[in-house]
């Protein structure tokens, strides 16, 4: 909360000063007792003024440091409370608080709290109607406080913060930063808590995603997005690579009513060589279904006329006929509508098919089966957020098999597991000339081989062959 001030001014080193008013949030508190014995409480992220002239924040104070011209003598912790900053003071920030100099918020604009919490769709158009205001002002700012909440919105933006691609500066406050906490307080809380894991996100400011996912920890964290070198169709199409003649791609399509619920989305693949990249990602939850075949179409055709795969559920089917008959696009996949040990088939006659692949609960857990195969062997590369933030959330539902988390989207990830499955068609593997799983398993044979060939080699000591010479005088020597 922010009252705003026209009327009064606050002391500063050098006198009265205008400020602009008071921003008003609850925080943890700590306690100073000095050599004196007079004691000063402030919130641990409050700055003070050393006696080199230089702030510092309350939360790093110790015991017999100096703070102006007195020194410390215990520091503890004092509960959490409504406190009071002015923000702005005028000529240099400072102001006398309790004798001691302090320094004030500097701010004008916006303060957020547990941005990680706020629901993607939300804060997608919060930031996107606010931003440009904000951001159109000489001293405005904005500050987003959170604690993690898997690899959402806040994960990129503390990302791009910490690689110095946006206007942000990431700054942490980690829980030894407490006074008060050590080693003892921690395993405590760990045990509070339940898990270790829920400690590094609470209070270890650590990025994880939720439990049970398909994908597993290790493989999610090591995955990394990339700015697109281009967006098109109002920001919607990211492009992570351009075309590149000669390569082959393939691009995978799941639809959406467009009225601003589920997204339109699509991937497109370069299927060249392995690892396979995502070159390409669209997503959009407002474009209508008779309009999307002419971003595809265009999209497609621009990836050397992308091999082009679209899911039939939902509006797909309209999209697909659109797509085919309308637009002419004649690289569409034609599936088989019957299924044979699980497998769509591709060929037969024209009366037997149509363009895209009508899913089920079949075709799901086999793509979702190969995309953790492809993920997890380095087999396919990711480039695009949104991707890699549904993974993270895409976890197992029992006998549904694998979907969004609560309050979360998955429809990225359809575009994921829906090439993944194709790769495992032998119509697939036939144009390609690329059996991947076959490979991941050769791979597998071979490090299992490795493995135990070093381990018995260097384990135990094999007997010395037996050599016989006969009465001939050839020397024999068992295999």
């Amino acid at each position: 909360m922010f009252l705003k001030n026209t009327d009064y001014e606050i002391l500063s080193p050098s006198g009265f000063k205008s400020f602009d008013g008071l921003q008003v949030i609850k925080k943890l508190v700590v306690k100073i007792v000095f050599t004196d014995g007079s004691k000063f409480r402030c919130t641990t992220d409050h700055y003070l003024r050393s006696r080199q002239q230089d702030f510092f924040k309350a939360s790093t104070v110790k015991v017999g440091q100096h703070i102006d011209d007195k020194v410390v003598v215990s520091i503890s912790l004092d509960g959490i409370e409504a406190v009071f900053d002015p923000v702005n003071v005028a000529d240099g920030h400072a102001y006398m608080s309790d004798g001691f100099i302090s320094h004030n918020t500097s701010i004008s604009g916006l303060i957020l709290d547990e941005v990680a919490f706020i629901p993607p769709n939300i804060a997608e158009d919060f930031f996107t109607s606010v931003y440009p205001t904000i951001s159109s002002g000489t001293d405005t700012k904005i500050f987003m406080l959170s604690t993690p909440k898997g690899y959402n919105h806040f994960y990129k933006f503390w990302t791009e913060a910490e690689e110095g691609r946006s206007g942000f500066v990431p700054f942490s406050v980690d829980w030894w930063d407490v006074p008060g906490r050590d080693d003892a307080w921690r395993i405590k809380t760990i045990s509070a808590l339940g898990s270790e894991e829920a400690f590094e996100q609470e209070y270890n400011c650590t990025f994880h995603g939720s439990s049970g996912t398909l994908i597993n920890g290790k493989t999610l964290k090591a995955l990394a997005y990339k700015e697109p070198k281009a967006t098109l169709f109002n920001s919607k199409l990211s492009i992570f690579e351009e075309p590149v003649k000669d390569h082959s791609y393939v691009m995978t399509v799941d639809g959406s009513e467009g009225i601003g619920l589920d997204y339109a989305t699509f991937s497109i693949f370069d299927v060249t060589t392995l690892p396979y990249t995502q070159v390409a990602a669209y997503r959009d939850n407002t474009v209508s279904p008779t309009f999307m075949p002419d971003i595809i179409v265009k999209t497609a055709s621009s990836y050397n006329n992308a091999f082009l795969l679209i899911e039939l559920n939902s509006t797909g089917k309209e999209i697909a006929n659109i797509c085919w008959f309308e637009y002419g696009y004649e690289n569409v996949a034609w599936v088989g509508t019957s299924e044979r040990n699980g497998q769509v088939l591709f060929g037969g006659t024209r009366e037997q098919q149509q363009p895209g692949v009508k899913t089920s609960k079949m075709t799901k857990r086999i793509g979702c089966a190969s995309l953790k195969d492809l993920l997890e062997n380095q087999k396919l590369i990711l480039n695009d957020f949104h991707s890699i933030s549904e993974l993270s959330t895409f976890i197992h539902k029992g006998n549904s098999g694998y979907a969004a988390d609560e309050q979360k989207n998955d429809d990225m990830v359809a575009t994921l597991w829906l090439f993944a499955w194709l790769t495992t068609q032998g119509y697939f593997r036939d144009m390609h000339d690329v059996n991947v799983m076959r490979e991941i398993h050769n791979e597998r044979r071979k490090q299992l081989d490795n493995e135990i060939l070093s381990f018995f080699s260097t384990s135990y000591d094999l007997p010395e062959k037996e050599v016989v010479v006969d009465s001939k005088g050839i020397v024999w020597t068992p295999a």
